[in-house]
């Protein structure tokens, strides 16, 4: 299920697991949204996706040309 919190940043969960219970750590990363979304479009995945991490998956239409 792909759901979205409006944060564009990447991001990954750890989680670390022990005998006395789980620990769990949220991170994000930034990086280079235009040039990340640039090689979408020049690519073969569709346009929709570069216009979803441009926004951070809040996009309701298109926001490219």
């Amino acid at each position: 299920m792909l759901t979205s919190n409006h944060d564009w940043r990447a991001g990954y969960v750890i989680v670390q697991l022990d005998t006395a219970g789980a620990a769990v750590e949220f991170v994000r990363v930034e990086y280079d949204v235009e040039a990340a979304a640039e090689a979408i479009v020049a690519g073969t995945l569709p346009d929709e996706f570069a216009d979803f991490i441009c926004t951070g998956g809040t996009l309701q239409k298109s926001i490219r040309g």
